[in-house]
């Protein structure tokens, strides 16, 4: 058999004095192996066993699948590496210990995916992070919607935000634990904000649609279809519960209570807090006295400044009284709401023709206010959260 023809490019120079091998073309040097076997293209010192650098506008490594046309870049003007699938993954990395697929930049984006009909970036791992980004001054991992919509993981002044125009800005799924789970320690574990809408919205089967352990407070009106409390119940604190439910009231009042000796004279006089005159109608005041034991007559006078008023009666008798005031404080002037208000297309909790308790009325659960959001919430698996 006749041997295969072999052309070679030797440097037999062995030890000390051995060289590189190069080769040019135009009077300069465009490739060189190294003594050490290390290849460099466009280089003369390479920092892998085979560096490619491009000092023009070029990429430095293209390479294309004939086949699938599926096509990939390293080293381009605008990204370190660059992967594109017509059927399959743009960019694929796999490590048993440490990070498949990793991207740094010094003013730009680290990692960036995108797809037309499926995941832009996915990361998957057995023990440790599917995806971790991290960043010294800006987000750590963003990602934006055709839509407008976004949102990151790890930026400077939230652990997580979202942001949507027509939809949810942050959801999270869950069959057995929390959904959604965020934790801080020194600012809002969860913060909502919209302009026109509900900044935070909870929706539940038969659970709670939001439940709080600690102290709530809301610098708006609160409103709702009952309200009450739960306890405890003294009697059987380990078997019951006690409901006790909150006294409704069209009007803003201000209630207080005790109980008063009258003197030698069949008199007694009964202060109020210095605020009083300050957080109330104070000039429309009413006061209701019951005689304590055997009846007799009682009756009222205010002093003068509203800070107090005289109780009238028999002498050495005891009576019990409560006063009621209308709220008339900066804070309540600006935001009481009437009584009675029309359902309409601008009204931001109840639209004309629905209902908050349809079935309270005879009406179906498709006549509430909230249906068709409970509609488009999806549990996980496509199924529609509805009641």
């Amino acid at each position: 058999d006749e041997a295969e023809a072999e052309v070679r490019l030797w440097n037999a120079v062995t030890g000390g004095n051995a060289g590189h091998l190069t080769l040019g073309t135009n009077n300069a040097e465009r490739l060189r192996i190294s003594k050490e076997g290390d290849v460099g293209i466009g280089t003369v010192s390479s920092f892998a066993k085979l560096e490619v650098y491009n000092s023009g506008n070029m990429t430095a490594v293209s390479g294309q699948d004939s086949s699938s046309g599926n096509y990939g870049y390293l080293g381009h003007t605008g990204f370190g590496a660059y992967g594109s699938s017509g059927n399959g993954v743009g960019v694929a990395g796999h490590s048993t210990d440490g990070i498949g697929a990793k991207g740094t930049s010094s003013s730009h984006l680290g990692v960036y995916g995108s797809s037309e009909d499926s995941t832009g970036v996915y990361g998957s791992s057995v023990t440790d992070y599917g995806v971790y980004g991290y960043s010294t001054s800006l987000r750590g991992v963003y990602g934006q919607h055709s839509s407008g919509n976004y949102g990151y993981l790890g930026g400077p002044g939230n652990g997580v935000f979202g942001k949507s125009t027509s939809a949810t800005g942050v959801r999270g799924d869950s069959q057995s634990s929390y959904g959604v789970y965020a934790y801080s320690t020194s600012g809002s574990g969860v913060h909502g904000y919209s302009d026109n809408y509900r900044a935070v919205s909870g929706l539940t089967g038969t659970g709670y649609a939001g439940y709080f352990d600690g102290d709530v407070h809301i610098t708006g009106t609160l409103t709702g279809g009952k309200s009450g409390e739960i306890i405890d119940h003294p009697l059987d604190p380990e078997n019951k519960l006690l409901r006790q439910n909150f006294v409704q009231s069209p009007a803003n009042l201000w209630i207080s209570r005790g109980s008063v000796q009258l003197d030698a004279s069949g008199e007694a006089i009964v202060r109020m807090p210095d605020y009083f005159a300050a957080l109330t109608r104070e000039n429309e005041a009413t006061v209701s006295l019951t005689p304590v034991g055997q009846p007799f007559l009682t009756a009222y006078r205010w002093q003068p400044d509203a800070n107090g008023f005289m109780v009238y009666g028999q002498p050495g008798g005891q009576v019990s009284w409560v006063v009621y005031a209308d709220r008339d404080d900066p804070v309540t002037r600006r935001e009481v709401r009437p009584a009675e208000e029309n359902k309409g297309p601008d009204h931001k909790l109840c639209k004309q023709g629905q209902f908050l308790y349809p079935e309270a009325y005879g009406y179906p659960h498709s006549r509430g206010a909230n249906y068709e959001e409970r509609r488009s919430v999806s549990r996980p698996g496509g199924e529609t959260q509805e009641r």
